[in-house]
């Protein structure tokens, strides 16, 4: 996607972390567009770029939203702040067959949010050893995206903003080594902040060497599996 500015074309696309529709905050000072991404994998990028001869004059700033590639309507996932709330709410002046229908498409959803972790957990396994910063950064994202799965299927929550990475300990009572898995995963959320933004950090300064990420994250994966499908869900 494209981004203009003052007559300045800017390309996001490979920006790791961002998502179309973010808010970033743009301004040009000195010849130089520079753009923060809250919140996301790097705080701030600069661009030389060619701007209108008034942009230069002084620091100019704005608020630049993008076109959303975030979901679009009609979804499940934008009828309330959580799905299962709604329908539990809703159940009662539905028929089963309506009721059904709405469960499916949560149901849907969640089967995508694991295929999605799936396609990160398989990239992760595809990288070379040497590269540990980018394996430890897609068995995060692996592991996260699974997590979204079983918590939009047992309680409902879905977000897509930075701060749900907080969250990826949270996992229902019921699921397999509740306590284990939370630690691990709250621990490998580290690990991927200290790969994806520590310019000195090396592999001997992660919590976990690459080799016992993978299995944390296959273990995690394997369980979920197994859960989910206990549930329900057709993976």
């Amino acid at each position: 996607m494209v981004a203009r500015s003052w007559g300045g074309v800017l390309d996001f696309s490979s920006l790791i972390g961002y998502q179309e529709g973010d808010l970033l905050r743009v301004w040009c000072k000195m010849g130089a567009l520079f753009v923060t991404v809250p919140g996301y994998q790097f705080e701030a990028f600069r661009y030389t770029v060619v701007v209108p001869a008034v942009a230069h004059t002084r620091t100019r700033e704005t608020l630049l939203s993008i076109s959303s590639n975030k979901l679009k309507e009609p979804s499940i996932l934008l009828a309330g702040s959580n799905c299962q709330r709604l329908i539990r709410n809703i159940q009662h002046v539905l028929d089963p067959a309506a009721v059904s229908a709405l469960q499916q498409e949560v149901h849907d959803n969640v089967k995508q949010l694991f295929e999605l972790g799936t396609h990160h957990f398989l990239f992760a396994k595809s990288i070379p050893n040497t590269n540990w910063r980018q394996r430890v950064s897609r068995f995060y994202y692996a592991a996260y995206n699974i997590r979204r799965a079983i918590t939009l299927d047992h309680s409902g929550h879905f977000a897509m903003d930075v701060t749900d990475h907080k969250k990826i300990g949270d996992l229902p009572d019921d699921f397999p080594n509740q306590n284990m898995f939370a630690t691990e995963l709250e621990g490998l959320r580290d690990d991927r902040n200290l790969a994806d933004y520590n310019h000195v950090a090396n592999d001997a300064d992660l919590l976990k060497i690459p080799a016992d990420v993978e299995t944390l994250v296959t273990q995690f994966r394997t369980e979920a599996l197994k859960y989910l499908t206990t549930r329900g869900i057709n993976l």
